[in-house]
């Protein structure tokens, strides 16, 4: 029952969350209504609102967080997966030591 309700609770909570988070977004494009033009290395976009450029560059960004968290992440488990051969090795070298006849 106690379980039940906190699975309850849970599903609520993040509920809330995104209704916080939907009714934050959508006053963050409200705010930002101002259309812009961009000039960037010869290329020019006219006349585009202020809130989609924002939105872009923090997906663009998120995304290359990601991104780079995930090579980091490949790279500490290969790291791991090494460390772990290197022990296993030492630990057989170990118990050969000890089971051989001196």
């Amino acid at each position: 029952m106690l379980v039940k309700l906190l699975n309850y609770l849970k599903w609520a909570g993040w509920l809330v969350l995104f209704v916080i988070l939907l009714l934050a977004g959508v006053e963050f494009i409200g705010a930002n209504q101002q259309e812009i033009s961009i000039g960037f290395l010869g290329y020019s976009l006219e006349q585009i609102k202020l809130s989609v450029i924002l939105i872009v560059v923090f997906i663009v960004g998120a995304v290359m967080g990601l991104i780079s968290a995930a090579v980091l992440l490949i790279v500490l488990q290969l790291k791991n997966k090494q460390l772990k051969s290197k022990l296993k090795r030492r630990d057989d070298e170990i118990q050969k030591l000890r089971t051989s006849s001196l």
